[in-house]
């Protein structure tokens, strides 16, 4: 009975609508996917990672998934965001940890692969935790439930210029966090009130 229900399960995950789940929760960034689904190399990528095995076992049920973002600002004070590539809103560069990693290496690898921006785990500065369920447990298309756990970071130093990877962002730009480009990502947007909050106290968020 229990082999035939996962199996069942396995299948429904990776169907067509299980296809816009899986591109969705390799983003940090969540929200349930209305866009365009990129093909490729996004979920070629996907397939084979943590996540993606995890799904094959439990089908639709509650995951757990921690993760990191990252704030990149100029002396100016703007920060960088990244529009991405399934629905074409803006968010902070960031994604989920694999195994093995750790806050703060998915915050340097995130940040280089979607944005070409090349920073040392020394120059990470830690401003928030969010977690709370009421907005960071989100439904999918498919059926899919995820409660994410995320680490914000703030960093003023790196190598390289901004360059989109071309597949989960297609834009990147320093704006004003407190006149963010539109439209922006709703889960995202509390990541940004929180470092709003430390760069006004200088002390660590936690929500």
């Amino acid at each position: 009975m229990g082999t035939k229900k996962n199996s069942r399960r396995a299948v429904a995950y990776t169907g067509a609508g299980g296809a816009i789940a899986q591109l969705a929760e390799r983003l940090l960034c969540k929200q349930e996917v209305t866009g365009s689904i990129p093909v490729g190399s996004t979920l070629l990528a996907f397939e084979g990672s943590y996540l993606w095995g995890l799904r094959q076992k439990i089908g639709h049920d509650l995951v757990l998934t921690p993760g990191a973002a990252v704030a990149a600002q100029r002396e100016d004070g703007k920060v960088l965001f990244a529009r991405r590539g399934d629905d074409g809103t803006w968010c902070l560069p960031g994604g989920a940890a694999e195994v093995g990693g750790s806050f703060a290496r998915t915050a340097t690898t995130e940040l280089r692969e979607e944005t070409g921006l090349v920073v040392r785990e020394d120059d990470l500065i830690p401003v928030a935790c969010f977690s709370e369920a009421d907005r960071h447990t989100l439904h999918y298309p498919n059926g899919d439930v995820a409660h994410y756990f995320s680490m914000c970071f703030l960093v003023r130093r790196w190598d390289g210029e901004p360059t989109p990877d071309g597949i989960e962002t297609t834009d990147l730009r320093f704006a004003d966090p407190t006149d963010l480009p539109q439209p922006f990502e709703d889960s995202t947007a509390r990541a940004v009130e929180l470092l709003l909050a430390y760069l006004r106290t200088g002390t660590f968020q936690v929500a």
